[in-house]
């Protein structure tokens, strides 16, 4: 295993950088649309694949858009999974 395969990023300080907030070791978005939850230090491998799968929850969410009750949910799960994807996609283009 390489070394950048080994290295521990700490994506919880990263989110509340970015303004999601920490609520029983769950971090939430800005808009409380979802949440993650289990440790904080994560080899980069695996926010890539948080990463991926956001991008693909997002383009779900996007093709469903009409079974929402309210456009503003809607609007708001939108924002927060494009934070979470900026984010990671920040994370991952540094590392």
């Amino acid at each position: 295993m390489d070394s950048k395969s080994r290295m521990q990023i700490p994506l919880y300080k990263i989110l509340e950088a970015n303004g999601w907030h920490n609520e029983d070791n769950q971090m939430y978005p800005p808009h409380g649309t979802f949440w993650i939850s289990g440790n904080d230090n994560l080899p980069i491998f695996m926010i890539e694949k948080m990463h991926e799968n956001a991008k693909n929850t997002l383009q779900k969410i996007v093709k469903t858009s009409h079974l929402y009750f309210g456009k503003r949910s809607f609007q708001n799960c939108v924002i927060d999974l494009e934070s979470f994807i900026k984010i990671t996609r920040e994370i991952i283009s540094e590392n």
